[in-house]
């Protein structure tokens, strides 16, 4: 559709109406002469590039205490010379050897 120029005695407006997102561009102009508005239809564009890391966040506050811990088994422990374990007769079965080997010079 064409229009004949036509020759206003004041100053002609253009009102951006709508813009929307579509699958493809377009645009509507309507309105009387002098006083028209474009509505647009825009497509989409790309993803752009990812921004650069923010600064980091101030630390959280500390959690709560966690669960006591079972009690140990209380059973004596020793640290005792291989040759010294070796001299007993009956090691005890509830004590806990923690044997070192005998240095010689």
């Amino acid at each position: 559709m064409t229009h004949p120029i036509q020759h206003l005695s004041t100053p002609a407006t253009l009102s951006i109406g709508s813009v929307t997102g579509g699958a493809t561009a377009s645009a509507a102009l309507f309105g009387p002469p002098g006083a028209m508005t474009l509505n647009l239809v825009l497509p989409r564009g790309e993803d752009g590039l990812p921004g650069a890391d923010g600064t980091p966040g101030a630390d959280g506050t500390p959690g709560a205490d966690g669960t006591p811990g079972a009690d140990g088994s209380g059973r004596p422990w020793i640290i005792i010379l291989q040759s010294d374990y070796d001299a007993i007769a009956t090691p005890d079965p509830d004590t806990i050897y923690d044997i070192i080997p005998d240095v010689t010079p």
